[in-house]
C-alpha cells in the first residue's frame, strides 16, 4: 500500500507544502504544481499555459537565461516542466545535498520570472515548432479532432499545445498577465519527496517562500459540457501509412465514487498501465478483452482504452486501435463495439476481477520505488482531487464488486454518448518516399526525435544514451556476482523498499547476425519467444504472468537480445520459470508467428510515416555500406519480414541465445544468494546443441566526402535533419573523450551548444541535440533537429558552425567543470528505482568494467582532459565529410 507519511504544511501566504521523507537513495525530488492548464484558457489564447511554462525557463532574479538547466545539470540532477489540462508543474530531482537548489529555482520562478519581449518572440517559433512536430503524427491529429467532436463547450476540447493561429497572435502582455494571475503561492503546491529531515526542509521552505506574497487571481471556469444525446462521427483523411480508430465516451471527474470501478474496468478491457511517471505498469494487456478481440484475431496491432477519471471536471474516456494493414475499418469498429457490448451485458468473471485487482496492487508497489515517481503520483492526485486519494486507492479498488463494474460500464459506455473518429490514410504514393532523392557524393557542406494530454516544456534529447553513469555505493558493492559452469553470468542485488523484483539481461547477438535478406529476423524472433514453448501456449504464458501482475518481455537491439520483467517478490519463482521457458524453449508456432509478422509489418508502415525514423534509418544506411552489419536496419524491412520462415526464427534462437554470451541481473526484495541459486537451478545445466554464431567483423571507415539525401514526405509540416558519422567502439581508448565532446556539443545542460544556439538563441527548433551509442564496433553518432522547412538551411549551418568551433579551440573551463560535476553528481541518481539499478549492473557486466569500476570512476572522468576532448573532436566530428539526411516537406537549400 502507498501509505507514505505525507506531512502537510500551509504557509501564511497560502502555499501548500507536502513533504515525504523517503530515505532509500540520496535523492530528493522537488515539484511545484500550479493550478493552471489548458482548462483555464479561452479561444484566442489556447496554448498560453504551455507557452508560459516555456517562458518560465528563461530566468528570474537569481537564475538567468539557461541557468536552470545548467545548474541542475552541474550537480547531476534532472529537471523539466510539463503542462496538462488542469495544471502546470516543474520538478528537479537532485542529489539530496543539493536539494536546496531545487527550492531556490522554484521560488525564483514563482516570484520573479522574466518575460523579455525578445524572448517571447524567439520562443514563439519554438512553440510553433513543437506544434508542427506533433502534426507530423496521425495519432495526434486524430485525438485532437476526437476531443473537438466529443466536447462542444468545455476547454478540454483543445490540445494543451494550442492552435497555431492563436500561437501566432498571443502577445507579450497576454503571457505576462497569465503568469501574474496564476503563478502565486496561494495557487500552488510545493511537493518534496526524498532523503531529507522534515523540520530542516520546512525551515528552508519558509526562508525561501515565506516572503512571496499570495496574489492569485484565478477566474472561475464556468463552462459545463452539455449532455451528448447521440453518436458523433468523423473521418480524417490525409496521406499516411496506417489507419487509426479513436472512440470517446464521457466520464466523471477525478475523485468520483465510480472511479475505482472504472479503474478495474480499464484493467479488464485493456490491462493495467503505470500509475506514475518512471514506474512500471501492472501488465495484463495480453490477456485483456480488447487485445484478445482485436490483436489476437489479427485485426489490429494494438488496442486499448483508458477509462479512469483524471481531471477536475468531467472528461473523456478513450479507446484506441491501430489497424493492421489491409483490414477493413468496419471489421475493427465492429470488434470494439462487441467488446463494449459484452461489458454492458454481464459482470466480469471472478477470475477477471481478481486479476485486475492484483495488477493494480502490483502497479502500486512498482510506483513506490523512486522519489520522482512518488512525487508525480501524489502531485497529480492533489491537482485533480487530493493527495490523500493515493493512500486509499488499494482499499477502494479491493472493495469494487463485479456488479459495480457492470454498473459503471452501463452508465458511461452508452451509444448516445459515443464519439467515433477514424484516421484513414489516402492512397498518395509519396506519403513516405523512403528512397528519397539519390545520394549525392562530393557535395560540399553549406556555409557555416503523438503529443499526449501533457506537453513537455523543456524537452530532453530522446533516446540519448548516458554513457557511463555507474556508482559504487554500498548496494553495488554488496551485489552477488557469479559465473555459472555454462558461462552464464548472474548478478543479484538486494533492494527491499517495496515487495518487488526487477529482472533483466542480454544475450550478445542482435541484428548484426542478420543478413540483408533477413533484415528484422532478430526482432521477429525476439518478439516470438513468448508465443509458445514446448510446455505452454502463448495464452498460458500470458495468463500466468498477468494473473499475478507480473511482466516479462524479450526484444532485440543492434547487438543483443534483451529481456526485462517485473514481479512482486513473492512471485519471483513464477517470473523466473516463465522467463526460462520463453528463453530456452520457444517453438515459434506458425499461427502465432503469422500474427507477429503482421504486427511488425504494420509497425514498419508506421515508421515510414515518421520523419524522425525515416531520417535516422536513411542516415544509418548511407553511413555504413551494404553488407556491413550496421547497415541492416534492426527494425526490419517489409520484404524480408514477409519472407522469413519459422526455420529462420529457430535458427536465430540457436545462433544467438547461448549461456556463455548471456548476463542475467536481478534487483529487488530478495536474498541475493538465494536469487543466484534460483537462476542456477533453472539455467545452470543449460547446454545448447550447437555453438553460437560467430560475431561479425564490425570495422567501418568514416565517410570520405559529403553524402546527402532528401526524403520528401507528403502532408508533413516539419522536417527532421540528421547529420551522422562514425564514432568508436565502447572499449576504445577514445570513447570517453569522444562522449565528452558529444555531450558538450548536444546534451550538456539543455541539449548543449546546439540547444543554446539552434533552440534558445535562434528559436528554430523544439529539439536539437547530439547523441552517440555504445557498440562493439564504430557506433554512429549524430546530430538531429526538427525544424520548419524554411529553417533547414539555417539550422544546419548553425550546427556545423558549432561543430567546427569545437575542433578549433579547447572547450571552456566552465563547460569542462560543468560536465565533470554532472557526471560525478549523477551517480546518486542511479539508485532511484530497481530497474535503474538493474540496467546499471547489466551495463557494467556487459562491458567488463570490473567490480572496482566505482573506485576508478572519478579518476577516469577527471582523467579526460580538455586537450583530449579537442583531439577527439578533431578526429571524429568531420563537419566536411559526413552523411546528411532531411526528411519531411520539400525545402530550399
Amino acid at each position: 500500500m502507498l501509505d507514505f507519511p505525507v506531512r502537510e504544511t500551509i504557509l501564511d501566504n497560502g502555499l501548500k507544502v507536502l513533504t515525504v521523507e523517503h530515505r532509500v537513495a540520496p535523492i530528493t525530488s522537488v515539484w511545484t504544481w500550479y493550478r493552471v492548464g489548458s482548462r483555464n484558457e479561452r479561444p484566442g489564447i489556447t496554448g498560453i499555459s504551455h507557452w508560459t511554462e516555456h517562458m518560465c525557463f528563461k530566468g528570474g532574479a537569481e537564475f538567468g537565461k539557461g541557468d536552470i538547466f545548467k545548474e541542475v545539470s552541474r550537480v547531476g540532477g534532472m529537471n523539466n516542466g510539463m503542462t496538462g489540462t488542469d495544471y502546470t508543474v516543474y520538478f528537479e530531482t537532485l542529489p539530496s545535498d543539493h536539494a536546496e537548489l531545487g527550492l531556490r529555482i522554484e521560488a525564483d520562478r514563482m516570484a520573479s520570472a522574466r518575460f523579455e519581449p525578445d524572448e517571447v518572440t524567439s520562443e514563439r517559433t519554438v512553440i510553433i515548432s513543437e506544434r508542427e512536430g506533433a502534426e507530423n503524427y496521425p495519432q495526434f491529429l486524430l485525438f485532437e479532432e476526437l476531443s473537438l467532436a466529443a466536447l462542444r463547450t468545455h476547454p478540454y476540447r483543445w490540445s494543451v499545445v494550442g492552435w497555431k493561429a492563436d500561437l501566432q497572435r498571443i502577445t507579450h502582455a497576454d503571457l505576462w498577465s497569465h503568469y501574474k494571475s496564476f503563478y502565486a503561492p496561494d495557487n500552488a503546491v510545493l511537493l518534496i519527496v526524498g532523503d531529507f529531515e522534515t523540520e530542516a526542509m520546512l525551515a528552508d521552505v519558509q526562508r525561501l517562500y515565506g516572503g512571496i506574497a499570495g496574489h492569485a487571481d484565478v477566474p472561475e471556469v464556468r463552462s459545463v459540457e452539455p449532455p451528448q444525446e447521440g453518436e458523433r462521427r468523423f473521418v480524417l483523411r490525409r496521406p499516411g501509412t496506417a489507419a487509426y480508430l479513436g472512440m470517446a465516451f464521457h466520464i466523471p471527474q477525478a475523485g468520483h465514487a465510480d472511479e475505482p470501478a472504472l479503474r478495474v474496468l480499464t484493467s479488464i478491457l485493456s490491462g493495467t498501465g503505470s500509475l506514475s511517471w518512471m514506474a512500471p505498469g501492472g501488465g495484463g494487456w495480453k490477456t485483456s478483452r480488447l487485445y484478445r478481440a482485436l490483436v489476437d484475431t489479427e485485426l489490429a496491432t494494438s488496442a486499448g482504452c483508458r477509462l479512469t477519471p483524471g481531471s477536475i471536471d468531467p472528461g473523456l474516456a478513450n479507446f484506441f486501435v491501430t489497424a493492421r494493414v489491409g483490414v477493413e475499418p468496419e471489421r475493427i469498429e465492429e470488434a470494439v463495439l462487441k467488446v463494449i457490448e459484452e461489458a454492458l451485458a454481464a459482470p466480469p468473471t471472478e477470475d477477471e476481477m481478481q486479476k485486475a485487482k492484483t495488477q493494480i496492487r502490483a502497479a502500486v508497489a512498482y510506483t513506490g520505488e523512486g522519489a520522482t515517481g512518488i512525487a508525480g503520483l501524489l502531485g497529480q492526485a492533489e491537482m485533480v482531487g487530493s493527495y490523500r486519494d493515493v493512500t486509499t486507492l488499494e482499499s477502494k479498488v479491493e472493495a469494487v464488486t463485479a456488479e459495480d463494474v457492470l454498473r459503471v460500464a452501463q452508465t458511461y459506455l452508452t451509444p448516445n454518448t459515443r464519439t467515433t473518429g477514424w484516421f484513414l490514410p489516402t492512397d498518395e504514393k509519396d506519403a513516405s518516399n523512403a528512397g528519397g532523392s539519390p545520394a549525392r557524393a562530393g557535395e560540399p557542406p553549406a556555409l557555416l526525435p503523438a503529443l499526449p494530454a501533457m506537453a513537455l516544456g523543456g524537452v530532453q534529447a530522446p533516446a540519448v544514451q548516458q554513457f557511463f553513469f555507474y556508482t559504487g555505493l554500498e548496494m553495488f558493492r554488496q551485489a552477488r556476482r557469479e559465473t555459472l559452469d555454462n558461462g552464464l553470468r548472474v548478478v543479484a542485488c538486494q533492494s527491499s523498499l517495496t515487495p518487488s523484483v526487477s529482472l533483466g539481461g542480454v544475450f550478445k547477438g542482435g541484428s548484426v547476425l542478420d543478413t540483408a535478406a533477413q533484415a528484422g529476423r532478430a526482432r521477429f524472433a525476439a518478439a516470438s519467444f513468448e508465443r509458445g514453448t514446448t510446455t505452454k501456449t502463448y495464452r498460458e504464458l500470458s495468463e500466468a504472468l498477468d494473473g499475478v501482475g507480473a511482466t516479462f518481455g524479450v526484444g532485440s537491439t543492434v547487438e543483443g537480445t534483451q529481456f526485462f520483467g517485473n514481479s512482486l517478490s513473492g512471485n519471483l519463482d513464477l517470473l523466473l520459470d516463465t522467463a526460462t521457458d520463453m528463453l530456452l524453449n520457444p517453438t515459434f508456432p506458425e499461427e502465432e508467428i503469422g500474427k507477429v509478422r503482421s504486427e511488425i509489418l504494420t509497425s514498419l508502415r508506421e515508421n515510414e510515416d515518421s520523419t524522425r525514423d525515416v531520417a535516422l534509418k536513411a542516415a544509418r544506411q548511407l553511413l555504413y555500406p551494404a553488407g556491413h552489419p550496421y547497415h541492416t536496419w534492426e527494425r526490419g524491412e517489409s520484404e524480408a519480414i514477409a519472407a522469413l520462415t519459422r526455420e529462420d526464427l529457430l535458427a536465430y534462437h540457436r545462433e544467438a541465445v547461448h549461456p556463455d554470451r548471456g548476463i542475467a541481473v536481478l534487483v529487488g526484495d530478495m536474498d541475493p544468494e538465494r536469487a543466484v541459486d534460483m537462476v542456477r537451478e533453472r539455467l545452470g545445466t543449460w547446454q545448447p546443441a550447437q555453438p553460437p554464431a560467430a560475431f561479425p567483423e564490425l570495422a567501418a571507415e568514416p565517410p570520405a566526402e559529403m553524402v546527402t539525401r532528401d526524403v520528401p514526405m507528403a502532408s508533413k509540416t516539419q522536417c527532421d535533419i540528421v547529420m551522422a558519422t562514425t564514432g568508436v567502439p565502447r572499449p576504445h581508448e577514445d570513447f570517453l573523450p569522444l562522449s565528452f565532446a558529444i555531450n558538450i556539443l548536444g546534451q550538456l545542460g539543455f541539449m548543449g551548444r546546439f540547444g543554446a544556439t539552434v533552440r534558445d538563441e535562434l528559436g528554430l527548433a523544439y529539439y536539437c541535440y547530439a547523441a552517440g551509442g555504445e557498440l562493439h564496433g564504430p557506433a554512429m553518432w549524430f546530430a538531429q533537429a526538427g525544424v520548419n522547412p524554411k529553417n533547414v538551411q539555417l539550422a544546419t549551418d548553425t550546427m556545423l558552425q558549432q561543430t567546427r568551433q569545437m575542433q578549433q579551440e579547447l572547450v571552456s573551463q566552465e563547460e569542462y567543470d560543468h560536465l565533470v560535476a554532472n557526471l560525478l553528481g549523477s551517480l546518486a541518481m542511479l539508485l532511484e528505482g530497481k530497474s535503474k539499478i538493474m540496467w546499471c549492473l547489466l551495463s557494467i557486466e556487459k562491458w567488463g568494467l570490473g567490480e572496482d569500476y566505482y573506485e576508478r570512476y572519478p579518476d577516469l572522468v577527471r582523467g579526460v582532459t580538455r586537450e583530449a576532448i579537442l583531439e577527439a573532436a578533431r578526429k571524429y566530428f568531420r563537419p566536411d565529410a559526413h552523411v546528411r539526411v532531411v526528411a519531411g516537406p520539400e525545402w530550399q537549400g
